[in-house]
């Protein structure tokens, strides 16, 4: 009688690898975020006042402008981010104030959720939860990307130059560099698209505005 062997393969567990280069600046955008919160909880009266004037000017010309030109102006000012760092990325010296945008960017979102708190308590929250954060989210992930982009091309400029060696690998590097970020640019539309379309929606409910 044959004997039948059961043979198993062990089969190779593909592990995932921990992207490290995301966990940086992800902690450098919530290290400034942290930042920023705090300034508006020290309640410095200088700058609760330049806020006040400044978003209150905001509301009063967004809530008169039609969806087109929220959309148009969103869009003109988001792309100063890529735009930026996509300079900065061809930069041999650019790193240090790439590293840096991340922690900017987020002690700005910081401030701006902090005082809307402080100012309009619940009413700030909820605009801030359904006309900030929902683009802000997408600004935020893109734009990280965006910085560890221009870090890697930065770096590879520096070592180019550091070591005389510019060749053709330099070149296409430098291609999918600029298509990347050409890619980069739709999420920002898409940004500037959904805070014209949350603001219309919901900034009626809210009495500032």
């Amino acid at each position: 009688m044959l004997k039948k062997h059961v043979v198993i393969k062990a089969k190779k567990m593909n592990i995932p690898k921990f992207d490290y280069k995301n966990l940086i600046f992800f902690s450098l955008f919530i290290s400034g975020l942290i930042i920023g919160l705090l300034v508006i909880k020290k309640d410095v009266a200088s700058i609760n006042n330049v806020l006040s004037s400044i978003f209150e000017n905001y509301f009063i010309e967004k809530g008169k402008n039609e969806f087109l030109y929220c959309f148009i102006n969103n869009v003109s000012i988001y792309i100063i981010l890529p735009v930026t760092i996509f300079i900065l990325g061809l930069s041999a010296v650019g790193i240090p104030i790439i590293l840096l945008f991340p922690v900017i960017s987020g002690t700005a979102l910081g401030i701006i959720i902090g005082f809307l708190y402080s100012a309009y308590y619940l009413q700030g929250l909820g605009y801030a939860a359904l006309v900030i954060i929902p683009a802000a989210s997408i600004i935020i992930a893109t734009f990280l990307k965006c910085c560890i982009e221009g870090v890697f091309m930065s770096l590879e400029i520096f070592f180019s130059i550091t070591t005389k060696n510019q060749n053709k690998k330099n070149i296409n590097e430098f291609k999918e560099y600029c298509l990347k970020f050409l890619l980069f640019l739709i999420p920002f539309f898409v940004a500037a698209l959904i805070n014209a379309i949350c603001f219309k929606l919901f900034g009626n409910l809210f009495l500032f505005i």
